[in-house]
């Protein structure tokens, strides 16, 4: 019996498509747009301040614009810069003194990378644990969306798509096994029918002799 092909590509397209869909958004999100992510660094200790760092990396394929930056901390803010002048850090709300700022950078370029240093009064003992979280909720935004906090990981999006591949392939041969017996069972059957079909012509045929004869 030959395969059902109409039935095979019932089956694969859809699962195809789904695979195309997820590939392709893998691509897209991580080639034509931008996508920032943030590390919150260790604090630097000096006499009289703790210098905390802030690290924002735009780990897209295009601009990264109109980024808006807000931090908090327990004590006042007494200084805050960027560790490249060429990428200014301009003040929006709060002001130096306040322990609420929020500010702008214009734009990361791809692959861009900035520094901001936030300078505090240096506590007494130990950092405390409220210093620790200083950018607030949905902190850092930009023109594409809300930035991550960490570095992106693609593996997991990779994995999915050669999960969804792998299933789709062991669907298929499962699909066309079960086709292939189902063909074996329907060819067996008529070859025995055939058989039946000439054992049944034979004995008309005798029949029909043995009558002519009397």
């Amino acid at each position: 019996m030959k395969p059902n092909w109409q039935l095979i590509l019932l089956i694969a397209v859809p699962i195809v498509a789904a695979m195309i869909a997820v590939i392709g958004e893998i691509y897209l999100k991580t080639h034509y747009r931008s996508e920032l992510w943030y590390e919150q660094g260790s604090y630097y200790r000096s006499a009289d301040q703790a210098i905390a760092s802030l690290k924002i990396q735009n780990y897209g394929h295009a601009d990264a614009e109109g980024i808006r930056i807000k931090v908090s901390f327990p004590d006042a803010i007494l200084n805050v810069t960027t560790g490249d002048e060429a990428i200014p850090f301009t003040i929006t709300s709060g002001a130096i003194g306040s322990r609420t700022v929020g500010g702008t950078i214009p734009r990361l370029v791809p692959d861009e990378s900035v520094y901001l240093y936030i300078a505090v009064k240096n506590p007494d003992g130990p950092i405390p644990s409220s210093y620790a979280n200083f950018v607030s909720p949905k902190g850092i935004v930009y023109d594409g969306g809300i930035a991550n906090e960490g570095q992106p990981s693609h593996w997991l999006s990779l994995a999915v798509s050669w999960a969804i591949i792998a299933f789709s392939w062991a669907w298929n041969i499962l699909i066309l096994k079960k086709l292939k017996r189902q063909g074996a069972i329907v060819d067996a059957l008529g070859v025995r029918a055939t058989e039946l079909g000439t054992h049944y012509d034979e004995l008309l045929q005798r029949y029909n002799k043995l009558r002519d004869s009397r």
